[in-house]
């Protein structure tokens, strides 16, 4: 699998070439034996975007629902979730809503097995979802790091855990792409937290 990372507000316009240009140039690339499902000429794909429901993740799944692929979105907030999906009704893909929060441990079962329900595999995987949430003071609030390593951190991990079974039923080399942040390589003040999860 490939991890790539996208970087601060440059995420999107760096992000939709990369993740299409690796996709088009893995292995085996989009040869006309891997599905039968074609959109202009191309495979469509199966992609899985976490933390979809606004932001850099709403934008890239309109994007290859645009290109005619079917894309599972998720988030914590069902009614986020729909707004994006009724956005595609009229674009050559569809978007299907999956409630799931990344940051919970228990979720993992019982989301591999919705998700297995919406797709026979994965082609794709972009692992969005994220929290930042800044230091107060001058005190380091445990809670609040350990809620942002649940959420950009462990979140991948879970994340990872409940798409590999889809994710290895790919007909040729799946992708899964971690946006990241340039938090991750300079420091923000009052964002160590946040720098230390990305």
């Amino acid at each position: 699998y490939c991890l790539i990372g996208a970087i601060g507000a440059a995420a999107l316009s760096v992000a939709w070439p990369t993740l299409s240009a690796l996709y088009q140039s893995a292995p085996g690339g989009l040869s006309s034996n891997i599905r039968d499902d074609r959109v202009n000429g191309e495979v469509a794909m199966q992609v899985w975007i976490t933390g979809a429901g606004s932001g850099i993740g709403r934008a890239l799944a309109l994007r290859y629902a645009t290109g005619g692929h079917t894309v599972i979105i998720s988030g914590r907030t069902r009614d986020k979730l729909d707004a994006v999906r009724d956005e595609a009704e009229a674009l050559a893909g569809r978007i299907i809503p999956l409630v799931y929060d990344v940051s919970d441990d228990d979720a993992t079962a019982t989301s591999t097995e919705l998700l297995a329900d919406l797709t026979p595999h994965l082609d794709l995987v972009i692992m969005n979802a994220g929290a930042c949430e800044y230091i107060k003071g001058q005190t380091l609030e445990l809670a609040m790091f350990r809620r942002v390593m649940d959420a950009n951190f462990f979140g991948m991990i879970n994340t990872i855990n409940v798409a590999l079974p889809l994710l290895r039923k790919a007909r040729e080399r799946p992708m899964l792409a971690g946006v990241c942040s340039l938090a991750g390589f300079i420091g923000f003040p009052r964002a160590e937290a946040y720098a230390a999860s990305k």
